[in-house]
């Protein structure tokens, strides 16, 4: 094969690219689910980004402000800080809460059915 025969390729897909291409086309319908759950995985990442950077930030500026007396402050929130991201990455099920949630507002409980259209 040349390299004019290679472009000539390009342009008339044979069955399997045309197959991967209806298989893999994430704009279908039938992925709007998936896509739904990775927006709200990485919105929540981004949350609890922002909220660890900015309880760090706030850490920081307590005891540079505060010196010695603002360090049990800064500690506790330090403490808190841990706690939330602790509790926010060690459940297994913590991204199920927002499909039980959109569940329970759907009337789909826990089926995921094609005749679910919510």
């Amino acid at each position: 094969m040349n390299a004019h025969e290679d472009v000539e390729n390009v342009d008339s897909d044979g069955w399997f690219v045309r197959a991967a291409g209806m298989v893999g086309d994430l704009g279908n319908p039938f992925y709007r689910e998936e896509r739904q759950r990775d927006v709200w995985n990485e919105a929540s990442a981004v949350g609890l980004q922002l909220v660890l950077w900015l309880g760090l930030a706030a850490v920081a500026a307590m005891v540079w402000l505060g010196g010695a007396p603002a360090l049990p402050y800064a500690l506790a929130v330090l403490v808190v800080l841990g706690a939330a991201s602790w509790a926010a990455c060690s459940t297994p099920t913590s991204w199920e809460f927002a499909w039980t949630t959109r569940d329970a507002c759907c009337g789909c409980g826990w089926s995921r059915t094609a005749s679910c259209s919510c």
